[in-house]
């Protein structure tokens, strides 16, 4: 008897722990951008190095923060709380959020926007112009006709002359000079009334502009976030991966190994654009598509290239520069960088190693620490 109140006594502090510890993560599930956090503290440091990991844009975000504890954690609340934000206003998904409203409001209305989305608006516009209409973000009528076709790869209607015609016919759509501007109100009029905006290259620059933003706020002066395919890193003089990034292999059927280190990138954003992220359609279909459109043909690009990395101060411009130059190549690359509006690029050929321009430099993955990040 004696022996069971001895197990009692220390198993049911044990289970009050794991019951408390059950509700605070079936609670933060419910929160989709804090699905789960880590924290590695390095000791000999003269402050620790925290890691987190969250969930936002439908991809995996990774933030290492390094200062103090009550600092650190400080600054990634706030960050959270932006990402979740950020994600549920261009969230094309969810029926609820503020871009899907601004998709349900009548044409040739004005629509009054929140700050946060006209941001995301009147960015979208610069990289518009910057890139020369190659990066447009009402492509989405397109997206959604060309994953249509994807999923009915057989279908006598979208076959031949039927296929030019219907995606001429959404084209008439597609535009960023269909969207009518008032800047005093802060509000958009949509000249068509199947407008669709797809922010999805733009989101995840555009967050870590805005996560950069706050981390200074908060006195954070050393990080590193990965979201998905876009990173930005200011990591402690001396760290071994300073100044360093690895590029993943793009080519299909490499599994996203690591192709070669890129150098120069402290304190720069870095966005990889590439079909093989967000196919529409898989290259062993009958009918292999990429993500990536050209808004000018309406058609999904099939460049010469397997993936496009840009390196720009901006992340929103890193973001929305690999895609364009995804779709315009090497000549738009130039123009940007003679510009001064990017770092630097890396154009990776199917079959030829890769090709850096402007201010960066490649090393081969095999001669060099290979950083994917701390």
């Amino acid at each position: 008897m004696n022996a069971k109140r001895h197990i009692l006594t220390h198993l049911l502090p044990a289970l009050a722990v794991l019951l408390a510890l059950g509700f605070f993560l079936h609670r933060e599930k419910g929160k989709t951008h804090v699905p789960l956090t880590q924290e590695l503290l390095q000791p000999d440091m003269a402050w620790g190095q925290y890691e987190f990991l969250t969930s936002a844009f439908h991809t995996d975000c990774r933030l290492v923060l390094f200062g103090e504890r009550y600092r650190v954690h400080e600054a990634y609340a706030k960050c959270s709380e932006q990402l979740f934000q950020l994600h549920n206003t261009l969230n094309a998904f969810d029926p609820q959020s503020e871009l899907s409203r601004f998709h349900q409001a009548p044409a040739n209305q004005p629509i009054p926007l929140s700050p946060l989305l006209w941001l995301a608006f009147h960015t979208a516009k610069q990289a518009y112009q910057e890139t020369q209409g190659a990066f447009d973000v009402t492509v989405g009528p397109l997206m959604d006709f060309w994953r249509k076709v994807a999923q009915n790869p057989n279908d006598p209607q979208f076959q031949g002359d039927s296929l030019t015609e219907q995606c001429a016919k959404v084209r008439n759509s597609v535009g960023f000079p269909l969207l009518l501007w008032d800047d005093t109100a802060k509000t958009i009029t949509k000249s068509h009334p199947d407008i669709r905006v797809d922010f999805g290259g733009l989101a995840k620059g555009l967050a870590l502009d805005l996560l950069r933003e706050s981390l200074k706020e908060e006195g954070i002066q050393y990080y590193y976030i990965s979201l998905g395919g876009n990173t930005l890193q200011q990591l402690p003089p001396h760290h071994p991966y300073e100044n360093l990034c690895g590029l993943e292999d793009m080519r299909p059927g490499h599994g996203g190994e690591e192709r070669c280190t890129l150098g120069g990138t402290g304190g720069q954003c870095v966005a990889t654009s590439a079909n093989t992220l967000r196919p529409l359609s898989p290259s062993s279909s009958p009918r292999p598509l990429g993500h990536i459109l050209d808004p000018e043909t309406g058609e999904p690009v099939a460049p010469p290239y397997a993936s496009v990395t840009a390196v720009c101060v901006d992340g929103w411009r890193s973001d929305a520069y690999s895609t364009a130059v995804f779709v315009r190549g090497e000549s738009l690359a130039r123009a940007l960088l003679e510009a001064d509006l990017a770092t630097g690029f890396v154009l990776t050929p199917a079959d030829q190693p890769p090709q850096a321009l402007g201010r960066i430099s490649l090393q081969d993955a095999s001669s060099s620490p290979s950083p994917k990040g701390p």
